[in-house]
């Protein structure tokens, strides 16, 4: 399994860079729509029966749509396909002869789905789309790569105190401390390198934030397995699972990134 994760990584890896160092702002976001894509239907498979088939596809649907709308960069577009979609899925259910006593489960399921995948997945598009946005991508995915590599390997070495292991049990403490370090080498790295734009507090918030932030993705995402009682999103990518397995850091580390560039940073 070991050998299958190094050996994908080293196949997709450089595809994957060269698409966002070589690739169009419009290439980028098609990106994320297909992401978006697998990520829906990997997030409404670990669902399983507990939507019909209606309101599965509707919500596949309007998560892709709703990915895709971060292209546009319009918040009046994004708001728009939030409103449509709920009222879509309230529609949806309205139409079904069925026991009451399920429809707030089968809407909330439905709605967290393209909020879960197509709203955070979405802001890649919005980080691309800032000034030097193809450099914020690169630093954004070698931070969370760093940060998940040191994670790892500082737990299996040094790793004694559990993290959270109702969720994740391999997990810990110590290897959430290095994959921060590991973050912020990176951070420091970029600024050395080819950001000299970054301040040192940049570099600090940035590095932090990224990596507490992925990591809370990572556990929201073991909380939904759990929940479905699976070890993986999926089986997409041998040795890794699947889309949501692999960029489940990224669905909360992407909105942290963006809005720090928009909101302190002032960079738009």
């Amino acid at each position: 399994m070991h050998l299958k994760r190094i050996i994908a990584a080293l196949i997709l890896t450089p595809l994957f860079l060269l698409l966002i160092i070589r690739g169009s702002y419009v290439h980028y976001s098609m990106l994320v729509v297909v992401l978006a894509s697998l990520g829906l239907w990997e997030y409404f498979n670990l669902i399983g029966d507990r939507v019909d088939r209606r309101l599965r596809n509707i919500g596949i649907l309007w998560g892709i749509l709703l990915a895709g709308g971060f292209h546009v960069g319009s918040s009046e577009v994004i708001i728009a396909m939030l409103t449509l979609g709920f009222i879509s899925v309230c529609l949806i259910r309205l139409s079904k002869v069925g026991d009451l006593g399920t429809v707030f489960q089968e809407i909330g399921y439905t709605f967290l789905g393209p909020l879960y995948v197509g709203l955070l997945l979405g802001h890649l598009s919005l980080i691309r789309s800032t000034l030097e946005g193809r450099e914020w991508t690169l630093l954004l995915f070698f931070t969370i790569w760093m940060g998940d590599i040191a994670a790892f390997y500082t737990g299996l070495s040094i790793g004694k105190h559990k993290l959270y292991p109702e969720i994740s049990p391999n997990k810990t403490i110590e290897g959430a401390i290095g994959g921060t370090l590991g973050c912020f080498i990176v951070v420091t790295a970029a600024k050395v390198f080819y950001m000299d734009q970054l301040s040192v507090m940049d570099v600090l918030i940035i590095s932090v934030g990224i990596s507490v932030m992925g990591q809370l993705g990572d556990l929201c995402e073991s909380m939904f397995k759990r929940a479905a009682g699976v070890k993986d999103s999926g089986n997409l990518i041998p040795g890794h699972g699947g889309i949501l397995d692999r960029f489940d850091s990224v669905l909360f580390a992407a909105p942290f990134l963006y809005y720090y560039l928009v909101f302190i940073r002032g960079i738009n």
